[in-house]
Order: structure tokens, then C-alpha cells, then sequence
């Protein structure tokens, strides 16, 4: 998942405090008149007091992502702990800011299969969510954890609900494509988990269609987006609705990417010469199932060794 950097945060900062010394007296009217986007307390909460703290936060967060990014994710916990602190000493555990490192403390114990601790945060931020009017990304970032919180507990079907209630509020609210492609991918995972292959096809196709939207390098797009993952799962899909050929190319699409960034010998390589292994024996290419028969026997010698 693509999580966004602190740039943004230190650029709202700034535009909060300047709103403050233009006048904050008329602001917080029209809110208590229109109830437009926060009551009078939260829109008061939006800039931090004490800017050598709320650097500290932002650096500590742009950290847990890189760390998160490059898969060490005990690391990334570390530091958006720290970052949580923070937000709590300083802006307290109704702001914004505090809420959005909850809420990626959440994602980055998923990932790191804590699902007690994910679903601790996630309805501890739901509860401060509930209470006020805040920002629609926060509670399009809920929805999203809780489906990949459903979906690596091993249900789907809670898992799709979640993930389109986070459609819903994008598609109504945000309307951004970085998002949108986070979504689709891990709900395609659901359907695909369902066995309902042609759903998580058609959802797959989105998904790419979205991505393309957004200008990725090759290496964001493996540590980033995990598409090498989502290569494989569509692939899967593919093979079980007997489309062999489409299987087999983007096998070898992600195959190449993880020789590039993993090196020959891994897991994952031999994961997809199993798969193309299944795939040319349907295709009755008994050279090429051959081929990568061995080629993952040969990969499976060497790990064992390593």
C-alpha cells in the first residue's frame, strides 16, 4: 500500500497557521453556522503549537514508511509508535494527525500478521472518529484497514463490505486513483480467496486500468504497490477460469521483477516456476513444463542450502 508522505502534513501546517492570524473568530462561525467541516474545538486542533514537535512527528513517520516500503515492518511499528506519542502529548486524541497514525499503526500490524493489536487501534479510532466531523480520508482509510484486516483473517466476505464502503467515500468524496488502486487490488484478493474468479478478474483489470493513471516507477510499483503479488493472484485467477496464456504472461512479468529486485534464487521465484510448471502442463508443452519443473526443483535445492 502507498502511504503518503509527510510533505503534505508540514504544507498544512503552515496554510492552518496563516488561516489562524487571518482570522479564526470568522472561520469558526461559518462552521457553527454551516457545520461544513468540523466543530469549532477541531478546527482549532488543526495546527500544532509547537513546531519543533511536529517536525519530530513528520520525520518519524516519513521513516515508519520507507521502512514499511522496504519490508521491515517492525521497524516502521517502532517509529510510528513514537510518532503516535507525539501527536498525543502534543495535539491530544481527538486530532486528526494522532487518528492517522492510529490508523497506520493498524495497517502496519496487519502486515506483520498482529491482528489483536490491529483491531485494538482500528476501533479505538473508530470510536474517536464517530464522536466529531473529520477529514473523509480517515474514514476512507478505516474502511480499507478493516477489509485487509478481514481478508488476512481469513474473511473475505467482511472484507468486500469494508473495502466498498472505502470505494463509496472515494468514489463520492476523495476521487483519487492512488486510493481507488489500493482498494481494488486487496478487494480482487478477496473475490479471488472466494474462489469467485471471474469477479476477481474483472476487479484485477480495474485495478491495472487505475494504475495506469499514476505515474509509477518500475521499482515504486514492486515495493510500493506489491504488483508483482497482485501478478501472481490474477494469474491464479486466470488459470483456474483455464485462460493458460494470459496465466503464463503475467507469471513472467512478475517473475522478471522479482529476479531483478529479489535476485534468481527466492520464494517467490520459485512460486511462480510452480505455477508456470501447471500452466504449460495444461497447455500439454511438455518441454516448457519440464523446463520450469526443474528450474524449481533447482531453486528449492538451493534454499534449502542457504
Amino acid at each position: 500500500m502507498r502511504f503518503y508522505s509527510a510533505t503534505v502534513f508540514i504544507f498544512l501546517f503552515y496554510f492552518n497557521q496563516l488561516q489562524a492570524q487571518e482570522g479564526l473568530n470568522e472561520s469558526s462561525a461559518k462552521v457553527i453556522k454551516n457545520d461544513d467541516t468540523a466543530s469549532v474545538k477541531e478546527s482549532q486542533q488543526l495546527a500544532w503549537a509547537n513546531e519543533k514537535a511536529y517536525k519530530e512527528f513528520t520525520d518519524l513517520r516519513d521513516k515508519a514508511i520507507d521502512q514499511n516500503n522496504l519490508y521491515n515492518i517492525r521497524e516502521a511499528i517502532t517509529l510510528e509508535i513514537k510518532a503516535n506519542k507525539i501527536a498525543a502529548k502534543n495535539v491530544g486524541k481527538t486530532h486528526q494527525d494522532y487518528i492517522q497514525s492510529k490508523l497506520d499503526l493498524a495497517l502496519y500490524y496487519n502486515a506483520n500478521e498482529q491482528f489483536d493489536l490491529v483491531s485494538t487501534h482500528l476501533m479505538g479510532a473508530k470510536k474517536i472518529l464517530d464522536q466529531g466531523t473529520y477529514k473523509k480520508e480517515l474514514f476512507h482509510q478505516y474502511y480499507f484497514s478493516l477489509g485487509r484486516y478481514y481478508l488476512n483473517s481469513k474473511n473475505p466476505t467482511k472484507g468486500i463490505e469494508s473495502l466498498r464502503e472505502a470505494l463509496d467515500i472515494n468514489t463520492k468524496h476523495i476521487n483519487d486513483n492512488a486510493l481507488l488502486a489500493d482498494v481494488l487490488g486487496y478487494l480482487g484478493d478477496c473475490y479471488h480467496d472466494l474462489k469467485k474468479f471471474k469477479l476477481a478478474i474483472s476487479t484485477y483489470k480495474t485495478f491495472f486500468n487505475t494504475l495506469k493513471k499514476e505515474n509509477y516507477s518500475e521499482k515504486e510499483l514492486f515495493y510500493e504497490i506489491d504488483i508483482t503479488g497482485v501478478y501472481v493472484r490474477y494469474a491464479d485467477a486466470l488459470y483456474e477460469t483455464k485462460n493458460y496464456l494470459d496465466a503464463i504472461y503475467y507469471l513472467k512479468k512478475s517473475g522478471q521483477l522479482y529476479r531483478k529486485y529479489q535476485g534468481e534464487i527466492s520464494e517467490d521465484v520459485s512460486l511462480i516456476a510452480n505455477r508456470l510448471y501447471f500452466c504449460y502442463e495444461k497447455l500439454g508443452d511438455t518441454t516448457n513444463a519440464l523446463k520450469y519443473g526443474n528450474l524449481q526443483d533447482s531453486i528449492d535445492r538451493k534454499l534449502k542450502q542457504d
